[in-house]
Order: structure tokens, then sequence, then C-alpha cells
């Protein structure tokens, strides 16, 4: 279950039906040479989420391409996000979430240099 996909209503009892547990994918917008997106780890870390929903039962939130990226930030179309920043990012998010009645909140990182 997407989580932006789904209505007040849905969302409620998606929220049931998954018991609390939430995946919150993570990935960065980098340079990944000539042939793929800057977004593949986004793309990916999400690709990834939605399948393991469609086994166990979760609501997967909207991907972040926002994380530490400092070993491409010189080239073109990548962002580096400072580590406070992030941090701070994901805390709010993951309360927010909590509010939701989303108490279990998994979050990986699609980005090697985030592992």
């Amino acid at each position: 279950m997407r989580w932006e996909e789904l209505g007040g209503e849905a969302f409620s009892k998606a929220v049931d039906a998954c018991e609390g547990v939430c995946l919150l994918p993570l990935g960065v917008l980098e340079y990944q040479g000539p042939h793929l997106p800057l977004g593949t780890d986004t793309i990916h870390a999400h690709r990834m989420a939605c399948d393991v929903a469609e086994v166990e039962a979760a609501i997967v939130f909207p991907a972040l391409p926002f994380t530490m990226n400092i070993e491409s930030k010189i080239y073109r179309g990548s962002v580096a996000i400072r580590e406070r920043l992030v941090f701070d990012l994901l805390e709010n998010i993951c309360v927010e979430i909590g509010l939701t009645g989303l108490h279990k909140i998994v979050t990986f990182s699609g980005h090697g240099g985030n592992k």
C-alpha cells in the first residue's frame, strides 16, 4: 500500500491491516554515470519497498531522495544534504508517521554510501 495513493478512510483501514508497519525508503540524487538516471538509488529503494509490501502488509512512505552524498557531490545533478539536516528531517518524518498509528517504522537506504 503506497501512502500517497491512500485516501483518508482507506489510510485508517490500511494502518490497522498492516498492524502499524511503515516502510521508509531512502535514496539520493547523484551522478550514476552516463547510463543511469540521477534518481536510480531512490527509484530502486522505493520499488524494493513496494515489492516487500506485496508480501508483508505495510504502508510504503514516499521515497526520500535527500540523504547524505559526499562521494559524488562534485558531479552535476548530485545533491548533497548536510548530515544534521538529514537526521532532523528523518526524525521529524518518523514522528509524523508515528502520529498516524504506524509505530513500526523500517528505514532502509538504496544508496551505497549510506549503508
